[in-house]
């Protein structure tokens, strides 16, 4: 789920902070609405999908099967693979989400082009929105993160751990939905930039090309 929210984030990234370095790539003039977009971005999901679960499954091996549940995940026991789960599904993605931010922060400040600021402060909003909804998940990850810092000082766990983790869960993944939902909408509701602005904005990639 914070994978979709990098590449949001990354594409406005590629569209905004690295048009002067990367002008020559098609993908970085594109807008939301273009399919191609799209499939770049499932396709480029899929790689970090099994880039992530290739060294959880062969090197960490983190994956344990519980007969009573009917499923597998990472055992609370687990403490490698629970640090492994940690770093690659909350921390790496939202430390990237607000590096970008920042990066947007820093060009607001220093852009001398009107065009490039709008543009720029348009793709904040929705990088900031991006932030709040990652940071607001992470909490929903506090109950599981601490069940396993009392197993690792007590070497008990809670009655209660799994249920409420796969609630968590749950709960996780129906507010990403909601959240995407909201975020779509938010990107169409952003005002445009005016023909003098969208112009400037065109000069300013030709002449980096």
């Amino acid at each position: 789920m914070y994978h979709s929210f990098i590449l949001q984030a990354l594409y406005r990234h590629l569209k905004i902070i690295s048009i002067s370095k990367l002008s020559t790539i098609k993908i970085c003039h594109m807008s939301l609405n273009n399919i191609s977009v799209y499939i770049f971005m499932i396709i480029f999901s899929w790689f970090i999908s099994f880039a992530v679960l290739i060294p959880a499954y062969t090197t960490f091996n983190v994956f344990a099967y519980f007969p009573q549940q009917y499923h597998c995940r990472i055992s609370f026991t687990n403490v490698k693979g629970s640090i492994y789960s940690l770093l690659v599904s909350y921390l790496i993605p939202v430390c990237i989400v607000l590096y970008i931010y920042c990066r947007f922060i820093f060009c607001i400040r220093r852009s001398p082009n009107r065009g490039v600021l709008l543009q720029t402060r348009h793709e904040t909003i929705v990088i900031k929105y991006i932030l709040k909804i990652s940071l607001t998940m992470c909490v929903l990850g506090f109950p599981t993160l601490f069940f396993q810092l009392q197993f690792a000082l007590t070497g008990e766990i809670h009655p209660l751990a799994d249920r409420i983790h796969e609630l968590c869960l749950s709960i996780n993944a129906m507010g990403f939905t909601l959240c995407f939902a909201i975020l779509n909408s938010l990107v169409q509701l952003l005002p445009q930039l005016s023909a003098d602005e969208d112009s400037s904005m065109i000069n300013l990639k030709i002449s980096n090309v």
